[in-house]
């Protein structure tokens, strides 16, 4: 009886313990522009915690635990515990977006408000941010609002000038999206990769695009599903770009841009 007394002691004593030492915390993981990061893996010791769609995850940390790590596709980072996971990535650009921030090439068929961009399909368009950026990572969601075939959305990195240059995604309104490197003009590319992906309209899409050096990897997938990586190449070609600006294409199509931003990689 009496061993058994000790026995109920002691467990009762590493309830309490685990009780005063272990919380459950409500947490979200974020990007550096505050946005979430949506199925982020939360590190703590050995157990490795998923975060849902909207990147929020429940953490049983001890008092003894300061730190955990995060990673969020191929962006990892140590963080201190706490209800908002923020990746100190220094963001390049982000909303408030504003026309003033693009130089526009062709007719002005785009409304930017604070937090989205707008485009119609009466033309093909372009707008340009111009700067010498090298290591980025470029997010966006979009919605597609028509089909046709040969009509696009692109999203050009590692450009001077607005038009067919840099590396691009390219999703069509009806046929399959692809990466290409441009290289002055529509029929002027190198690289080009198919996705194996077809949008449909009136679905919420989401891409990130890595830029590392000469490596450059790209995720994809519909909002409402995880993530598929879709691009991982390197070009370390005599004519490889490095750096600069990025830019949007619209080719015909009608299209709702929303959490567009830029980070620092």
């Amino acid at each position: 009886m009496k061993n058994k007394l000790v026995l109920f002691i002691i467990f009762v004593l590493v309830l309490t313990s685990i009780h005063i030492y272990a919380d459950a915390i409500e947490a979200i993981v974020l990007l550096p522009d505050g946005n979430p990061a949506p199925y982020a893996t939360v590190t703590v010791g050995e157990d490795a915690l998923q975060a849902d769609g909207n990147g929020k995850v429940t953490l049983d940390v001890g008092a003894d635990v300061k730190t955990v790590t995060v990673k969020w596709l191929d962006l990892t980072a140590e963080l201190p515990v706490s209800e908002n996971l923020k990746f100190r990535n220094k963001v390049l650009y982000g909303p408030p977006y504003s026309k003033d921030d693009f130089l526009i090439t062709g007719p002005d068929i785009w409304e930017i408000k604070d937090t989205e961009i707008v485009t119609t399909a009466d033309s093909e368009s372009s707008i340009f941010y111009e700067d010498a950026f090298e290591n980025t990572i470029l997010r966006a969601k979009y919605t597609l609002d028509d089909a046709a075939q040969w009509y696009y959305i692109r999203f050009f990195i590692r450009l001077y000038d607005a038009g067919f240059n840099g590396y691009s995604l390219n999703f069509p309104g009806i046929g399959d999206a692809y990466y290409a490197r441009y290289d002055g003009n529509w029929d002027q590319h190198v690289g080009m990769t198919f996705f194996r992906f077809r949008s449909k309209v009136k679905t919420e899409y989401e891409f990130v695009m890595f830029a590392k050096d000469e490596n450059i990897t790209v995720y994809h997938r519909e909002t409402a599903n995880k993530y598929t990586k879709v691009l991982d190449i390197n070009d370390s070609s005599p004519d490889a770009y490095y750096d600069g600006g990025f830019a949007i294409m619209n080719s015909f199509l009608s299209c709702k841009i929303t959490e567009l931003g830029l980070f620092a990689y």
